[in-house]
């Protein structure tokens, strides 16, 4: 009775053993989770245009031959439809601008896993507008300077032009300036010295659009005074400095590269990139230092007083 024993557990450890190097060379008890291989969007183009089409194929890497899909929680507009054994399809056409979350449950018999994503449903008609404030004060004999700034709308409303429609004849508008900046917004510059007080109008328009052409527009006046409110420079290149009447905006005579803003003790309070005016409403009342770059490399020091 012993010996049956023994022998029954040596059969026992030999087809554990068995088992063990079948597992180990062959993978015969593991099943492979599946593994989605397809990147989902973040946004897409939407209402009002009706020709929104939007499809996500979800694509799935597993050892078995077949995957499901569930839609566990997607949009009223779209649809899973599965077209082939490791793949699906998300498709609609969207009917509202919104952000959803997709939750889609893949099993392989086996294991189930969850494919989840934000989906951005964004309106394709957003226009174009004015990313820039205008300069709406000037001193006479001092330089003007407005750098405006239009930010692009959805893709068939792309700028076709940015134009001056009406100006002061001691202002120059010099189209599609572009010095220091590479991305898609579209630029234009006005510059110029007023001689004489007074109020002057400026209309700014930005044409865009494929098929029907519409427009953008920034209408705004300049005030011209005489006044003594000018900041010395302590540089060589007498780069000034003039705050608004009400203290808020320090505007720079021409448009800088960098403005570093310091205090009297050396420590850096903020900086700036490519523009030629700061908003300085949130800083505390004192001296502040600053060290700026203009686009011709030339560094400038100057201090004001808030």
């Amino acid at each position: 009775m012993k010996i049956q024993i023994l022998f029954l557990n040596h059969i026992r450890l030999f087809i554990i053993f068995l088992m063990l190097i079948l597992t180990q060379n062959y993978g015969l008890t593991q099943n492979q989770v599946p593994i989605v291989v397809s990147t989902p969007p973040n946004s897409i183009w939407g209402p009002p245009n009706q020709y929104c089409f939007f499809a996500y194929e979800i694509k799935v890497e597993d050892d078995d031959s077949d995957v499901s899909f569930v839609a566990k929680k997607i949009p009223s507009w779209l649809q899973l439809n599965k077209y082939y054994p490791k793949s699906a399809f998300l498709q609609g056409t969207p009917e509202y601008v919104n952000s959803d979350s997709v939750i889609i449950e893949i099993s392989d018999g086996v294991n189930i896993i969850q494919h989840r994503f934000e989906l951005t449903v964004r309106p394709l008609y957003n226009p174009p507008s004015f990313g820039t404030a205008p300069m709406t004060e000037a001193f006479v004999d001092s330089l003007y300077t407005y750098e405006a700034i239009v930010n692009p709308g959805a893709v068939d409303n792309s700028i076709i032009s940015l134009e001056c429609i009406n100006k002061p004849e001691w202002i120059t508008f010099e189209k599609d300036y572009q010095i220091g900046n590479t991305d898609e917004r579209k630029r234009a510059r006005l510059t110029g010295k007023p001689l004489n007080e007074g109020e002057y109008e400026v209309y700014l328009t930005a044409k865009y659009g494929i098929t029907n052409v519409s427009e953008v527009n920034q209408i705004f006046t300049i005030s011209v005074k005489n006044s003594n409110t000018a900041i010395n420079s302590i540089d060589a290149d007498k780069l000034k400095l003039y705050l608004s009447f009400n203290r808020n905006i320090l505007h720079f005579s021409k448009c800088l590269s960098s403005i570093l803003v310091f205090d009297v003790f050396g420590k850096l309070i903020k900086s700036y990139k490519n523009t030629s005016i700061i908003d300085v409403t949130n800083y505390t009342n004192g001296i502040y230092l600053l060290k700026t770059k203009d686009f011709d490399g030339k560094i400038h020091l100057n201090k004001f007083l808030k």
